[in-house]
């Protein structure tokens, strides 16, 4: 909605927006706050708007950089049926990722952690709402949430070729409130491989096999492998 970028000393930029709420009737276990982007609806709620303010130093998306992120807003007015909840639900999101490239070498890293106000009204509040928000038993939503991530790369002597190992877990249980429990069936741990090529200045193709593991017992380790095609406009930009 409102968003302004400075350039300051020493390589950093700054970055401020307000932007639209989230709405928490669509926040889910499986998802935790992330279903809540308004996009079911042709309309939008506004009532409740959100904050984002960002510090990079260098340049996270072209490989060397460190960003600090803050996101806060929140979401009990953007609501469609107001009635089902009267509490405030505010989300707070903070972001500190880090990038770093030395010849054909790479290492990324990101670390998030949110927070859920009311996580136990707001998970009472959806479990009784219907029609196209109902979410049936995925109304449990965890106070804190967070994700860890660790990828290493290297860039092949062939042009746009590019091998990676990733490590990644997030947990959308880390902290709960009032009557729910903590899952751990929401505890996941991934570690996956492969490799992306770029061919024809932003045309892409991506190899990667996957191994989850979530902290439920008796519930067994899933494999997965995927292939995909696409686009990276980015490549386009000066």
């Amino acid at each position: 909605m409102w968003g302004l970028s400075k350039k300051i000393k020493y390589g950093f930029t700054a970055r401020a927006a307000l932007v639209n709420g989230l709405n928490s009737e669509f926040f889910r276990t499986y998802s935790w706050v992330g279903g809540g982007y308004q996009r079911h609806f042709e309309s939008m709620n506004a009532d409740n708007l959100a904050t984002v303010l960002s510090l990079e130093w260098g340049n996270i998306s072209k490989g060397t950089g460190i960003a600090f992120a803050q996101y806060a807003g929140d979401t009990t007015d953007n609501r469609y049926k107001v009635d089902k909840l009267k509490v405030p639900a505010e989300v707070r999101i903070t972001t500190l990722m880090g990038n770093y490239k030395w010849k054909g070498l790479g290492i990324a890293a990101e670390y998030i952690e949110g927070s859920l106000e009311n996580s136990d009204k707001v998970s009472a509040a959806n479990a009784t709402l219907g029609g196209l928000a109902k979410p049936k038993a995925f109304a449990p939503l965890g106070h804190k949430a967070r994700l860890e991530s660790v990828q290493l790369s290297y860039d092949w002597e062939t042009p746009g070729l590019v091998f990676f190992l990733k490590a990644e877990h997030v947990n959308t249980f880390a902290d709960v409130q009032g009557s729910i429990v903590k899952n751990p069936r929401y505890d996941v741990s991934r570690r996956s491989g492969g490799f992306m090529w770029m061919w024809d200045t932003a045309a892409f193709m991506k190899v990667q096999y996957a191994r989850d593991k979530t902290e439920l017992e008796g519930l067994p380790e899933t494999y997965q492998a995927n292939v995909a095609f696409g686009f990276d406009l980015s490549a386009f930009e000066k």
